[in-house]
């Protein structure tokens, strides 16, 4: 609920155009999901303007708009739309007096919010979180429009693929924790080195509400050396964290780790498509708090759904397909491939494009192969940049096309027990498995 004496307090307007109705719902920067009583709020994006959109707002239920242009409906007029929208944002977030999670890294970013989604939900627990893959500025935003004073958490992915944007969030997201996943060479292009990346996600601590509250991933080698054992931290393989893992089993349909939580030892059974190291970042959290409960945890863990291609289970006749095409880097596609090794029978992998390398992207291509040609597992390699990934497998086949290479799996599919499909978003990967399914 938005008082309308109250946005003029936050907004300061420069002109103003007051409708009767002084108390509103909603706010959306979106005309399409605009009801009744609600607010748009119209800024100039870099595709389209929302100030186009305003009548179909109004049409919609709108009771009051902010932008920057006069209209002749109830308005509130400001100089920047962009700042405006923060300012509310910001506001909402301390109005609601949920404390805000901020999820940051290269990898694990998702599958660590959708764990504690999980476990929030199991421990009936009022959250917002981040929804899709909405990290951008824009994506934080509407997230922190869902904050309400029933909400106790906010589980906020913060992405970034260019220098600043972190900065840019955190100034308004104002996070009360920081859960650091894997930093590694996504979006490398953009930043010229991982030391570059990691100087950018590490920026977010500046706007800590509280500077200790920062979890973070001793296996990663910059994370260890920038923090120290004050900050809480979580490690596959260090005794020398907070959380770590002190046993572990395979069984057919899960992995079974023992871990130490600071004091206390748990023991729990995990699909084997999380990576771990995203499970103790969420116990790593849950244990500083000191709000873990076993069961819940198990039944988090015994929920969670994964947005559409990430590690997706598919199957055809007696094939079993992995469908990882969300997105790709050089580490998420080390874990995809270490995950398959673990499978029993013949493996094959289809692995494309790694984009947004720049200069890099020929070097780490070769990495790519260099890795998978340690495993007994068959390759096929689709994109522009990937044949470099088949220099490192002899006689492995490259296409450039994909109806081409659906075309050869259908010949080779069955005589594999599991096939791995993974690859950047924006080579569509899926469509290889969907192709194969409709013939």
């Amino acid at each position: 609920m938005w008082n309308l004496n109250e946005l003029i307090e936050i907004l300061k307007p420069i002109d103003i155009l007051k409708p009767a109705q002084v108390d509103f719902n909603n706010i959306s920067i979106d005309s399409r999901t605009i009801t009744k009583g609600d607010i748009f709020l119209a800024f100039k994006g870099e595709i389209k303007d929302g100030h186009d959109f305003v009548d179909n707002a109004f049409k919609n239920g709108c009771s009051l708009c902010i932008c920057e242009k006069n209209i002749n409906k109830p308005y509130i007029k400001v100089v920047d739309s962009k700042k405006a929208l923060k300012e509310l944002v910001s506001f909402n977030k301390v109005k609601s007096k949920a404390k805000v999670i901020a999820i940051v890294g290269s990898v694990g970013k998702t599958s660590t919010k959708e764990l504690l989604k999980s476990y929030f939900n199991a421990a009936q627990i009022d959250i917002f979180y981040t929804q899709l893959n909405e990290n951008n500025w824009i994506g934080v935003c509407k997230t922190l429009l869902r904050s309400n004073t029933k909400t106790k958490f906010g589980v906020v992915e913060t992405g970034t693929n260019h220098k600043g944007e972190i900065a840019e969030i955190a100034s308004f997201l104002k996070p009360d924790f920081v859960i650091f996943t894997e930093i590694g060479t996504s979006h490398l292009g953009n930043f010229g080195s991982v030391e570059a990346i990691f100087e950018e996600k590490v920026s977010i601590v500046n706007y800590l509400q509280n500077k200790n509250n920062i979890i973070y991933n001793k296996d990663n080698l910059l994370q260890k050396n920038f923090f120290n054992d004050n900050f809480t931290s979580y490690s596959k393989n260090s005794s020398n964290s907070n959380v770590y893992i002190v046993d572990y089993k395979k069984t057919e349909k899960s992995n079974i780790y023992k871990i130490k939580v600071f004091n206390q030892i748990i023991e729990i059974a995990a699909p084997f498509w999380l990576n771990v190291s995203n499970i103790l970042a969420a116990l790593a959290f849950l244990g500083f708090q000191k709000i873990l409960d076993k069961e819940y945890f198990q039944k988090a863990l015994n929920n969670i759904n994964l947005p559409a291609y990430r590690m997706q289970l598919e199957k055809i006749k007696n094939t079993n397909f992995i469908l990882d095409c969300y997105n790709a880097s050089f580490e998420s596609i080390k874990f995809a491939i270490d995950e398959l090794n673990k499978k029993k029978g013949n493996k094959l992998a289809i692995l494309g494009d790694v984009l947004e390398l720049g200069d890099h992207s020929e070097n780490i291509h070769k990495k790519i192969g260099e890795y998978v040609s340690n495993f007994d597992i068959d390759l096929i390699t689709y994109g522009k940049d990937a044949k470099n990934i088949a220099l490192s497998k002899h006689k492995t086949p490259f296409f450039e096309n994909k109806e081409e290479l659906s075309r050869t799996l259908k010949l080779i599919y069955n005589k594999y027990d599991w096939i791995l499909i993974k690859g950047s978003r924006s080579l569509k990967m899926e469509e290889i498995f969907n192709n194969l399914k409709e013939s």
